[in-house]
């Protein structure tokens, strides 16, 4: 259920989402989270734009992974997002994709 994917979200995804980034980056920071998330996409064949608007970044995803996933990626990206001074703003979700803007908190 969509409640079950954010409490897992929140949880032991966040907690692998973070292990990977330290693993591979050795630091978390806005590029590395979303440099592991574009690899991800990549491996599991998801459609993945990023695009720079202003002070934002819109990240655009189409793929056929279920219609809860989109939910699990953006509370976990939220997650950690939040940890480093960044949040996620305008999702939105529609059966073949979704689509989030990141903005830096404070300015």
């Amino acid at each position: 259920s969509k409640e079950t994917i954010k409490k897992i979200a929140e949880t032991t995804g966040t907690i692998d989402l973070k292990n990977s980034l330290n693993y591979f980056y050795g630091y978390i920071n806005l590029e590395s989270v979303l440099d592991l998330f574009k690899k991800r996409c990549q491996t599991m064949n998801v459609q993945f734009r990023l695009i720079g608007i202003n002070n934002t970044t819109k990240i655009i995803i189409q793929h056929d992974l279920g219609k809860n996933w989109p939910f699990f990626i953006v509370i976990q990206m939220n997650s950690i997002l939040n940890e480093i001074g960044y949040r996620i703003i305008n999702d939105d979700y529609n059966s073949q994709g979704f689509s989030f803007e990141i903005v830096k908190v404070g300015g």
